[in-house]
């Protein structure tokens, strides 16, 4: 039997034991609903290869043999495995993918079964096939490695979640401090290719951020983990800024405005820093624009706008315009103290000749 004869066979029977069906109605329900005709003998012939235990597992058939006739229904725990659509299955394959980029091969483990489901339907319908060909995901634009995570470290991290139980753990600081916590895990949020646990000492602590590349051990402890019915992760995240830690001591989200070069003002076009961003055209003989945008002064915004180089200039507010102008101005001489090495050197090599 093909799995695209079974898998429609599937679609055809009811879950419930009243809603049990003689082969005779099956073959009845087929021919009203596809094209192509079904026969009660291959009918027959299906439904005891389904209603039978294989070595992929149970049957996905449940039988009644309370009456004369042989009455068949799905077995509900099977279902998971077989009914779905061949849009939801590629769904599944890429976002397969999608998790792999951050937490590696070992989120696929415990479901092999229905991602090989997924992909057999995949591979039957041309559609779905050609866009599975056709359609990747990949990491940022310069290409950097995920953060290296130890899978048994991930493992217990997920199991303390799951359990609500306490994770105990080694942790070596970004400042190379090591030391032995015992924390209530929250959440774990995956972000510029590592993974972070939130987690929280006490009931009145602020949530802190632990980046697992960071793990040196991790384990399930036995003791509950303490309960916050306060704690919502996406309002979290939200209110977090995506996780990102805010400087200074400038208001929650002051006007940011910017310069910005009409060549790169794609960037805030196509992406734009917040809902409330206000881009202010110039005349056509002028190449620049301004950007205005209410947004918090977290620790990525310097390095974003570093990274537009010439093509931007911090206007306001003065704290941070004063901020890019020394980091650059400190950059800028890295690169002029070997320029002029470089210049020097050249003379005198020229003299020599």
């Amino acid at each position: 039997m093909k799995f695209a004869e079974a898998l429609s066979l599937l679609k055809l029977l009811g879950t419930r034991h009243e809603d049990a069906m003689t082969a005779q109605a099956i073959v009845v329900k087929w021919n009203n609903t596809y094209a192509e005709k079904l026969h009660l003998r291959t009918a027959q012939r299906y439904l005891s290869e389904l209603s039978s235990d294989g070595v992929d597992g149970r049957a996905v058939l449940e039988v009644d043999t309370s009456s004369k006739e042989r009455r068949y229904h799905l077995r509900l725990s099977e279902m998971a495995n077989w009914l779905m659509t061949d849009e939801a299955a590629l769904l599944q394959v890429l976002s397969l993918q999608v998790l792999q980029t951050t937490f590696g091969s070992e989120v696929a483990q415990g479901i092999e079964r229905q991602m090989d489901v997924a992909q057999h339907l995949v591979q039957e319908q041309r559609r779905t096939q050609r866009l599975r060909e056709r359609v990747r995901i990949v990491p940022d634009g310069i290409g950097r490695l995920r953060a290296r995570i130890d899978a048994q470290i991930l493992a217990s991290v997920m199991d303390a979640l799951a359990s609500e139980q306490l994770l105990s753990m080694e942790y070596k600081s970004l400042s190379g401090n090591v030391s032995n916590k015992h924390v209530s895990p929250l959440g774990l949020v995956a972000k510029d290719g590592t993974l972070y646990v939130l987690a929280v000492t006490g009931l009145s602590d602020k949530p802190t951020h632990y980046a697992l590349h960071r793990f040196i051990a991790a384990q399930v402890s036995p003791q509950k983990a303490q309960s916050r019915d306060d704690f919502d992760l996406d309002r979290y995240i939200h209110a977090s800024h995506q996780l990102s830690h805010v400087l200074g001591a400038e208001p929650e989200n002051p006007m940011v405005k910017i310069k910005v070069k009409k060549s790169a003002l794609f960037h805030f076009l196509e992406r734009p820093l917040s809902e409330q961003q206000v881009i202010q055209k110039m005349t056509d003989e002028d190449p620049w624009a301004i950007v205005t945008a209410p947004i918090p002064l977290t620790i990525l915004l310097k390095p974003f706008l570093a990274s537009l180089g010439p093509d931007v200039e911090v206007l306001e507010p003065a704290s941070l315009r004063q901020e890019m102008a020394q980091w650059l101005n400190v950059a800028a001489q890295y690169y002029k103290e070997k320029i002029t090495r470089s210049v020097s050197t050249s003379i005198i090599d020229a003299s020599k000749a």
